[in-house]
């Protein structure tokens, strides 16, 4: 072993080389070059930091006139083999904590001994992931995500342009209670996670259809919503409304509901006609009620379908 002790090695952009144990190394022809001649031997640089102040490796490019910036790299190399891979590993003290590599089909991973691989900002900051050099997805710095585009106004927003935006959920399956699902779930509390029952008047959740009006606005053309209708129970009791839009409002049309006691209940008409979620005059299976708006409340009209109405 043979110690050198120097203030400084300066490596100057006419093409130094320190060269440390290598030989024959197609990779670097300039800076710094490790090497053992040994597979078995890992060739390392050790910076070793006793007191308080930071250990670190500067790449500093900046030329001393003030002209243009050079690029910066590290660069890692494995040999072209399927279980080689190139990483970072971080230690806590002497102990392997995590490591963060790539491997040959270009699949980015993590392991460790404490904690789970996390990806993000300490700070104030946003997360871009690019494609093809092109933004595909986002995450903002308030938790907002994006795909397709990079300023989401919703927890998830999925934009597409000049095609459509579609989402599939997709189960394959040869087993019958196999299925898929898309739920909302809605909990009297602020805290994530946990359960408190809800009360009667709780929105449980809607799907809208929103259209661009002529202002230009978003403006809902239709909706569904779900209502818890009654307090609490081992199930509670919930409407399902129907609205759709005249041209002007958007207003409830149609509304399901079960008060107990009922095998379920169909409402056709406006709101108001409705009253209270659990009707008393709605105690047969289908009502409709267009107050005094119209004369006519239900016609049967012949068509050129056999036997249509």
């Amino acid at each position: 072993t043979v110690k050198v002790s120097v203030g400084s090695i300066d490596l100057n952009n006419q093409g130094g080389i320190l060269n440390v144990g290598a030989s024959g190394n197609d990779y670097t022809s300039t800076g710094i070059v490790l090497g053992t001649g040994n597979t078995s031997d890992s060739p390392t640089i050790v910076l070793d930091n006793d007191n308080a102040s930071t250990a670190q490796i500067d790449l500093d490019s900046r030329t001393s006139d003030g002209g243009s910036y050079g690029n910066n790299q590290i660069r890692l190399y494995a040999r072209s083999v399927s279980d080689r891979y190139s990483a970072v590993e971080f230690y806590d003290d002497t102990t392997h904590r995590a490591r963060i590599g790539m491997d040959r089909g270009s699949s980015i991973f993590g392991s460790g001994t404490a904690g789970n691989l996390v990806i993000g900002t300490k700070d104030n900051k946003d997360i871009q992931f690019y494609t093809t050099d092109l933004p595909r997805m986002m995450v903002l710095a308030d938790g907002k995500v994006g795909i397709g585009t990079t300023a989401p106004g919703a927890q998830l927003d999925i934009s597409k342009a000049a095609a459509s935006a579609t989402s599939v959920i997709a189960t394959y399956s040869d087993t019958t209670g196999h299925n898929s699902n898309l739920s909302f779930y809605k909990s009297n509390s602020d805290t994530l996670g946990t359960l408190t029952a809800t009360i009667i008047d709780h929105n449980l959740g809607g799907i809208a259809w929103v259209s661009v009006s002529n202002a230009p606005a978003l403006a809902n053309s239709a909706a569904i919503s779900v209502t818890q209708s009654a307090g609490t129970s081992g199930r509670p009791e919930a409407v399902m409304k129907f609205q759709t839009s005249d041209g002007t409002n958007i207003a409830q049309r149609l509304t399901v509901s079960s008060p107990s006691g009922s095998d379920g209940e169909v409402f056709i008409g406006p709101a108001a006609a409705s009253g209270n979620y659990v009707n008393g005059n709605m105690t047969t299976g289908l009502t409709i009620n267009q107050e005094d708006a119209f004369d006519q409340i239900l016609a049967f009209k012949h068509s050129d379908v056999t036997h249509g109405l």
